[in-house]
């Protein structure tokens, strides 16, 4: 998923498809030869190597097709992604054609660490650029996946750096931006720009984007939406074989001070930002988590039906469990298809939320009216089978719409 604008980005997929072509092979008359792996090319769309764009399971089976075309020609084409990735680098070089990342704007606020430079602190490393906004559940199914990128390389020259870029006024206040660093348990450096000044000058266009960044600061890649951790994973081993071979890379401590470790109760509080407690009489207390990415916004109990409702802003969907005890306490799916739409239907699964994050029983209790956040909308869901009805606010008639913020 990727959160932006509409926008017909058509009139640049001819150069991507050629850059992508000099990756496989510099020599294009060699390269078209292989009619599998051009059909495959002129058939991609978003792994973006500098500024292409080529979605994962095309890139996935882009580079399957690689061991077909070797057949014919033996050293001719690379034989693994990172490989392949890593002759892409060498080609990015040589023509001095990616992005040069700016310097950060002095004066922002950083979190996790003092302020870093490119020119400085970070030349040497291959830095991962991530823009996000804390508001954005896109955004924040990345985090897991940058984590685990960040203990796979741990020992080795390469720096996650989380840019903050707002979508909303009020996603720019710098506590604000800290409380989801320590809600979400954020560990790499992040800056917070507010005025979108990095996002600007490196023409991004959506959330969640990132940006693999070689030591002397020149993008190598850059990839829009979540899912890519494979992506990243494979240019990031690419790039340190490439800069190593060359000497480029160098390695020391950062500067770090996590924001967790600076206030004694985030360090030692077994819940982090809880989101809300119900106190059915049936337990002592339920709490909805507010700490992952996949979490939930919050829950109530129906007492009438006997049942607990929870909103899941993750998965997009509302989930049910039964108090009594013989269910078990498992929770299931009630509806929702798991698409991040304001799409209303006659049932659960013909009905698709974005971000489900408040919930209230109707006082008939045929109803449970839910504060649908990425659509701005107040909607109403039936509690016999799960079908949905818009109340209020976003788009009535497209679903796909998620920015109609009912400000106007």
């Amino acid at each position: 998923m990727v959160d932006k604008n509409e926008e017909d980005t058509a009139p640049e997929a001819e150069q991507e498809q050629t850059d992508l072509a000099e990756i496989i092979d510099p020599r294009q008359d060699a390269f078209v030869t292989h009619e599998n792996v051009r059909r495959a090319i002129l058939a991609a769309g978003s792994l973006s190597l500098s500024s292409a764009l080529l979605r994962p399971a095309q890139a996935e089976s882009l580079f399957a097709k690689f061991g077909n075309a070797l057949n014919s020609s033996p050293g001719a084409m690379p034989t693994t992604r990172v490989e392949a990735f890593k002759r892409y680098i060498a080609d990015q070089e040589r023509r001095q054609s990616g992005k040069q990342v700016p310097e950060f704007p002095k004066g922002l606020p950083w979190f996790n660490t003092a302020p870093l430079r490119v020119g400085e602190e970070l030349r040497g490393r291959v830095v991962v650029l991530d823009f996000w906004t804390y508001c954005c559940i896109n955004c924040m199914h990345v985090l897991p996946e940058l984590a685990a990128l960040e203990e796979k390389y741990a020992d080795s020259p390469v720096t996650v750096v989380g840019v903050h870029s707002a979508k909303f006024s009020n996603e720019r206040e710098d506590q604000a931006v800290r409380n989801a660093v320590l809600r979400y348990d954020v560990r790499h450096p992040v800056v917070n720009d507010g005025e979108m000044a990095m996002w600007g000058a490196l023409g991004v266009q959506s959330w969640p984007t990132l940006m693999v960044v070689g030591p002397t600061g020149r993008v190598i890649a850059e990839l829009q939406g979540e899912g890519n951790q494979q992506n990243i994973d494979d240019f990031i081993a690419a790039a340190l074989e490439f800069y190593g071979e060359q000497g480029a890379l160098k390695d020391g401590p950062l500067p770090m001070a996590l924001e967790r470790d600076k206030d004694p109760l985030t360090a030692s509080s077994p819940l982090l930002y809880p989101g809300k407690e119900v106190p059915p009489s049936w337990v002592g207390c339920l709490v909805s988590y507010s700490g992952m990415p996949r979490d939930s916004k919050d829950v109530v109990v129906d007492e009438a039906a006997g049942c607990l409702w929870v909103a899941m802003a993750g998965t997009h969907q509302i989930w049910r469990t039964e108090l009594d005890s013989g269910s078990g306490g498992i929770l299931r799916a009630f509806s929702g298809n798991g698409y991040e739409r304001n799409l209303n239907g006659a049932t659960g699964q013909e009905s698709s939320w974005a971000q489900p994050s408040g919930l209230s029983v109707a006082p008939d209790g045929r109803g449970l009216f839910v504060v649908d956040s990425e659509s701005s909308s107040l909607r109403v869901m039936a509690t016999s089978t799960g079908g949905s009805e818009l109340l209020a606010g976003g788009n009535a008639i497209y679903a796909d719409d998620l920015f109609r913020f009912g400000d106007r």
